[in-house]
């Protein structure tokens, strides 16, 4: 059965329950009338019927699956996996050293992305984009402008100690945020690839996330790890760490 937006059912919350209506002298919602209100649910139910439902189809329907016995990840059919670890396309088993390296490797799991590569002082770099929607072109330059930032960062301290590090990058999609990783990172922003913008949106997050693999994940406070997971940590020397990183982010 394919599936079918409750907009009737929010309707009746808004209307019947809720009485959006009673609201109308409130700022903010002088406009929110029952017409429009209606229109916009009966846009967006058809935006999630159209074009939401069919692509998640086969999510939805088979879902994502962990056997933790294994550490094996299972997504489904057609989809694609990756993360700080993974060495191979196909790749689906992970083993780690310690739990702390299992929860620092974050994996992303989509119907599609792009994966490029490239080598700097002898360590390989992957770049992963998740791009929602049309990439307007600015793909190649995007992965150029992020290997610009390994070559300067990496002569700040030295290249650092390992052989493999990836990029997980999404872009146009709700929510921002970045963290590092010892072996990636992963950054998050809504804005979409613009041919308007100074900067193209998280190269700035990828600089300073990337500036952590030296600053915080191997060069730190204490109390930044190994962590006590039963405890949680308030460390005062954290703008040392974020100051740093955040200066040479925005050199790079």
């Amino acid at each position: 059965m394919p599936y079918k937006a409750p907009v009737k059912e929010h309707l009746f919350l808004l209307n019947e329950v809720l009485s959006l209506a009673s609201y109308s002298n409130l700022k903010g919602f002088a406009d929110a009338t029952p017409e429009l209100t209606a229109q916009l649910l009966e846009e967006a139910g058809r935006f999630c019927e159209e074009a939401l439902a069919p692509l998640n189809a086969v999510g939805d329907r088979e879902g994502c699956r962990h056997d933790p016995d294994a550490s094996a990840v299972t997504p489904p059919t057609g989809w694609q996996i990756i993360n700080g670890a993974s060495t191979t396309p196909d790749q689906r088993a992970f083993r780690f050293p310690n739990y702390d390296e299992l929860i620092d490797t974050p994996t992303e799991v989509a119907r599609h992305f792009d994966v490029d590569s490239f080598t700097v002082d002898n360590r390989l770099y992957r770049v992963m984009v998740h791009h929602n929607g049309d990439q307007h072109g600015f793909h190649a330059g995007f992965v150029r402008d992020v290997q610009r930032i390994v070559r300067y960062e990496n002569r700040v301290i030295g290249p650092p100690p390992l052989t493999m590090y990836t990029f997980l990058v999404n872009v146009g999609y709700p929510g921002s945020d970045g963290m590092e990783h010892l072996y990636s990172t992963q950054v998050q922003t809504r804005a979409p690839w613009t041919d308007t913008a100074t900067v193209m949106a998280t190269l700035g997050d990828v600089s300073h996330e990337y500036f952590h693999v030296w600053n915080v994940k191997r060069i730190r406070p204490l109390a930044l790890g190994p962590f006590d997971y039963t405890a949680e940590q308030y460390q005062p020397s954290l703008w040392v760490a974020e100051g740093w990183t955040q200066y040479y982010g925005e050199i790079g």
